[in-house]
């Protein structure tokens, strides 16, 4: 709930910043040509400082994995809200001389302008990089594809001119059309892709960022939040209420866009999230009436070792991984010699397999009758039951009771 909480508030001091903007157009302190201007400063300054500044909040070891599946996810969404804009559009049934324009509108997601800011300020600047790397795929496509289709359209609309006005006979080629298109290094070429290639690179090679200029580059990246609400603002102030309501298509349009594209990227987040439960902090109560607490994570970096801590009234212990840091009690400590089974906290590669050749010996040495299982079903079933009872427990919001 706090987490909740906390982007709503970012997310009502970002409104606040919109009607900030609305106020300060219809004062005319802030007209078109300023806002075309701080358009470029945004798209072309802030924004990249600001994907630049966030290398300092982001290890390359936590993010290198996601990489691959954050570049997917936006060719993935890309495809998806072209399918989803051409459906709506033919359900619609969208005239011919603006069906493109319904088509790139449904496209064209203004992740760069006004998303990342958004996404930043309310999920924090670790988020960045990747939200950036999804805005470069997308804007691949968009500045190739997208920008092909308004130009075949023209072509396409000229032809029906010419047609009308000549009483030609000719038929239109969309192959010819397409193959006349020209695009250019500047179509796939941006600042923010540059920006968050460069971040990248100062990540994957660990270069440090001297103190001075990062703090020139955060501080600059910091006002791409406040410059896009204020612009907001002001494209706000001059909608014509009366003529947009008139125009019912473009609300159903962008209602069909945000529900389905909103559950689309729900679908192929399906695929990329599996856990139910990354972090658990549970309390347990024991039948004698001993507390303890369980605390669990697959997204701590960079991973510390399992730990065991048992404090009662008579003395303590504390154990890490296959070390004792602390006894403290009046029992002597007698510790067997041995090989360690080792942890793998920060490094899968590194989990031992001196664990399991113990579990497969004491196995044979039971099916032989020379020795009892040191772990038997029931003892094995035991911490599973409790596991099981963490995850209905965050999932119904009640306590939950194992029967012995």
């Amino acid at each position: 709930m706090e987490g909740i909480s906390a982007g709503i508030s970012q997310i009502l001091i970002l409104a606040i910043v919109v009607v900030l903007g609305f106020i300060l157009s219809k004062l005319s302190y802030l007209d078109e040509h300023t806002s075309n201007k701080l358009v470029g400063i945004l798209v072309n300054v802030t924004l990249p400082c600001m994907i630049i500044a966030s290398t300092s909040s982001v290890d390359f070891q936590q993010i290198s994995a996601q990489i691959p599946i954050v570049c997917g996810l936006g060719v993935l969404l890309f495809v998806a809200m072209a399918l989803i804009s051409i459906a709506a559009c033919l359900c619609l049934r969208v005239s011919a001389h603006t069906f493109s324009c319904f088509i790139f509108s449904g496209i064209c997601t203004q992740t760069a302008f006004i998303g990342v800011p958004v996404i930043a300020a309310v999920l924090g600047e670790n988020t960045i990089i990747l939200t950036s790397l999804i805005v470069a795929v997308i804007n691949v496509f968009l500045f190739s594809f997208g920008v092909a289709m308004l130009a075949v359209d023209q072509q396409l609309r000229e032809f029906r001119e010419a047609k009308t006005t000549q009483n030609e006979s000719e038929s239109f080629s969309f192959v010819n059309a397409f193959s006349r298109v020209k695009l250019t290094r500047r179509n796939f070429v941006n600042p923010a892709l540059v920006a968050a290639l460069a971040a990248l690179a100062l990540l994957f090679f660990q270069i440090p960022m001297p103190y001075v200029l990062g703090s020139a580059f955060d501080m600059v990246g910091s006002l791409t939040a406040p410059i896009s609400m204020l612009v907001i603002g002001f494209y706000v102030s001059r909608m014509k209420i009366k003529e947009a309501c008139s125009q019912w298509r473009v609300f159903v349009f962008g209602f069909i866009r945000f529900f389905l594209g909103s559950l689309a990227l729900f679908y192929l987040l399906s695929f990329f999230i599996s856990d139910e439960l990354v972090v658990a902090i549970a309390v347990l109560e024991f039948a004698n009436g001993a507390l303890g607490t369980l605390e669990a994570s697959t997204t701590c970096f960079p991973g510390y070792p399992r730990r065991l801590e048992i404090c009662g009234d008579k003395g303590s212990a504390v154990l890490s991984e296959d070390t004792v840091e602390r006894w403290d009690l009046s029992i002597p400590l007698q510790l067997e010699t041995g090989t360690a089974v080792g942890g793998a906290a920060s490094d899968p590669k590194a989990i031992s397999c001196e664990g399991h050749r113990r579990q497969l010996e004491n196995l044979v040495g039971a099916i032989e009758g020379r020795e009892a299982l040191m772990v038997d079903a029931a003892e094995g079933r035991k911490p599973l039951e409790i596991i099981l009872a963490v995850y209905q427990s965050a999932r119904e919001g009640r306590r939950v009771a194992l029967i012995p």
